[in-house]
């Protein structure tokens, strides 16, 4: 491992990024952090630095840049885009700000670059096993700002030479609740922890992937340390939890239970996600399953 290489890193306060942050932290390597939310700022080897994205000129972090060797992308607004001001918000953060990011990072000679992407645009009906080439449609303004922000990244690395990895994260868990956003998990563990009933939609049949911030955090560790592997990953867990086994877990944690009721007008989903690719180049190898990472958050609280 080469620990001298320098690092620039945005969402350095998100979910995956707090974890990458305290991993990388350790391993010697020279890091600017961007970061938007008031965090301990305690690691060792990181510069910080607070902006948002969504709010600054992109331009003005071109200082932090210079002699840079890989750039992690991770900061990106989550929100679906149900309203204009919400369209607005993802197109500055998710797609322009990216664009110049890219952009900079090219001109500034950096080696590579690992974009955080999701499986919000793959095409559905699902198929049986989803892979890298699986079909994509993108139909909400946040599925198409990151099936963008793939293709932007690979239009600038073809033209400015670094290498790229495109990291496509499932259902991202963190063993620290206040970190978790507001997704079902952290929703039914807070109404559990008022002993209010669980509401599941549908038959509960419906599965994602979930998967540990602390296995996303290594799989970036492994594309740093191969820096000449290219190429787009799913970074999953590599199976599955069904709605409704996620219900029991939480239940039986807090004493609590749970309804079904009404329609899951995704209750055919089926959330299969192949980890061949990414564990044969990047020697990824999750260590926990969606379970144990949804056990080991209940266990923490």
């Amino acid at each position: 491992m080469t620990n001298q290489r320098k690092i620039f890193m945005t969402g350095a306060s998100g979910l995956i990024g707090s974890e990458l942050v305290k991993q990388i932290s350790t391993l010697g390597y020279s890091v600017n952090a961007i970061y938007r939310k008031n965090i301990s700022l305690q690691h060792k080897n990181i510069n910080w630095i607070k902006a948002d994205l969504s709010d600054i000129d992109v331009e003005s972090i071109k200082p932090f840049l210079n002699d840079v060797d890989i750039l992690i992308h991770n900061a990106a607004s989550t929100i679906i885009g149900n309203t204009l001001a919400e369209e607005e918000r993802i197109r500055k953060t998710n797609i322009d700000a990216s664009v110049k990011l890219f952009q900079l990072a090219g001109k500034a000679g950096v080696k590579k670059a690992i974009f955080t992407s999701s499986f919000s645009f793959i095409q559905k009906p699902l198929p049986s096993i989803i892979v890298e080439s699986s079909p994509i449609n993108a139909v909400t303004p946040y599925g198409m700002s990151k099936h963008l922000g793939e293709n932007y990244l690979k239009e600038y690395a073809e033209k400015y030479g670094f290498k790229f990895n495109i990291f496509r994260v499932s259902s991202p868990v963190s063993f620290n609740l206040a970190l978790m956003p507001t997704s079902v998990v952290r929703k039914w563990i807070e109404e559990s922890r008022e002993d209010k009933i669980i509401k599941i939609y549908g038959k509960g049949t419906r599965t994602q992937d979930f998967v540990a911030v602390t296995d996303i955090a290594k799989a970036f560790i492994s594309s740093i340390e191969n820096i000449d592997i290219s190429g787009t990953f799913n970074i999953v867990s590599g199976n599955q939890l069904s709605m409704l086994h996620l219900a029991q877990l939480i239940t039986e944690k807090f004493g609590n239970t749970y309804e079904f009721i009404g329609n899951d007008t995704n209750e055919n989903d089926r959330w299969n996600i192949s980890i061949k690719k990414a564990s044969q180049l990047l020697d990824y190898q999750p260590e926990y399953t969606s379970e144990t990472a949804i056990k080991t958050l209940l266990q923490n609280i």
